[in-house]
């Protein structure tokens, strides 16, 4: 399933890692914050979890040629920076959300 040129492929690949990159980033940040006495970590850090879906459309596109992974990774990253600005930005806006 990783080394197959097709959208699914993509998309499921990126979901994975950056689930597994938020669970990470809620579990281990409070407890960077709170041995560092620097106060309560913000929403924005949650920015991070697009970090290594973007690190998978470059190898797809790059490294291994494949067009439609690559495309599928792609929509999975643009999809999660957007429902972040829609939800979080809103709600610091005090704008209705959807």
């Amino acid at each position: 399933m990783f080394k197959k040129d097709n959208y699914f492929a993509g998309m499921t690949v990126t979901i994975l890692v950056s689930v597994v990159t938020l669970i990470l980033i809620i579990l281990f940040v409070p407890l960077i914050y709170s041995s560092l006495n620097i106060g309560e970590p913000g929403t924005k850090l949650l920015l991070l979890t697009g970090i290594p879906g973007l690190i998978l459309v470059r190898y797809y596109l790059k490294n291994l040629h494949f067009e439609k992974s690559g495309q599928g990774a792609l929509l999975v990253v643009f999809v999660m920076l957007i429902l972040w600005f829609a939800y979080f930005n809103s709600r610091i806006a005090n704008f209705p959300t959807f």
